[in-house]
């Protein structure tokens, strides 16, 4: 092989590596970008407001919804909708394949089942209701998609409803 050729293969293989890495780099940025989505998401985490709420629906005396339906205030049916959301948009993004199982457990597998287990009555009991039977849907199939990768994990976890 004369000079020129050898040098024309060295830019052939400069050029794929090139593009190997390229790809690489993509794929670590999509990754990167799924995390800070869901980390802006998860926001509210660290909003007093937001910890109001959760906790006011964490404590509540409520286990079906006709008792909820018929005794919550105005403040814990906000209080549910607002927390209620957050996890639905979690389980949404989870469901898209935009936010991965693995980041969603690390990040918030007990507060997704602790709160799905509190509020899967009153849930239920909403989409019969209203007839919306996507009501929280999401939510539900984050809690149920965690609970299973932590009962096959063997890591111990709230039970769902």
């Amino acid at each position: 092989m004369d000079p020129v050729q050898v040098l024309s293969a060295l830019g052939n293989v400069a050029v794929l590596v090139a593009l190997v890495i390229a790809v690489l780099q993509l794929r670590d940025l999509a990754k990167q970008r799924q995390e800070d989505m869901v980390l802006r998401v998860y926001a509210p985490f660290f909003d007093p407001e937001f910890s109001k709420a959760y906790w006011m629906v964490q404590t509540w005396r409520y286990t079906t919804f006709e008792q909820f339906d018929a005794e919550a205030t105005r403040d814990e049916k906000a209080a549910l909708n607002v927390v209620r959301m957050l996890f639905e948009t979690m389980g949404l993004m989870y469901e898209r394949g935009l936010a991965n199982i693995d980041f969603l457990d690390d990040l918030l597998s007990s507060p997704t089942l602790m709160t799905w287990s509190k509020i899967a009555p009153i849930m239920y009991g909403y989409r019969v209701k209203a007839n919306a039977p996507d009501w929280s849907r999401w939510h539900e199939a984050l809690a149920i998609a965690l609970a299973k990768r932590l009962t096959e994990s063997g890591r111990p976890h709230p039970t769902i409803a």
